[in-house]
């Protein structure tokens, strides 16, 4: 056999192992639909709070002094949240949580209308 030979053989067989691994790789990724954990938003001030997943097209309210917990799915990597004005239904902006252990982070929108803020734990 001719090294021309060879060379061919060995570049057709990494080939052939590029493929197999791909295929592999593909055929264990977790499918779009599957929940990967859950936030929990409270409305901790004294207002109403909305809250936004863009990355899944969700939104949902929380009534002043209640939580609601949320399903993340895989890819989802913040949360919105704004406040209801007492005195109208306009809103403002409290801000962006980013969960950083799905099924143990809380976001909690605090303050009051004139001074609103967010934390976590």
């Amino acid at each position: 056999m001719n090294l021309t030979s060879s060379m061919k053989r060995a570049a057709a067989s990494a080939g052939a192992t590029v493929i197999a691994t791909a295929g592999v790789v593909m055929g264990v990724a977790a499918p779009a639909s599957a929940a990967s954990g859950t936030t929990t938003i409270c409305a901790s001030g004294n207002y109403n709070v909305r809250f936004e997943v863009p990355q899944q097209g969700n939104s949902g309210y929380v009534a002043r002094g209640a939580c609601s917990t949320v399903a993340l799915y895989p890819g989802t990597s913040y949360v919105k949240i704004w406040g209801y004005w007492n005195t109208s239904d306009g809103t403002f902006y409290v801000g962006t949580g980013h969960p950083q252990n799905p099924g143990s982070t809380w976001f909690h929108a605090k303050g009051t209308t004139a001074n609103p803020y967010l934390t976590f734990n």
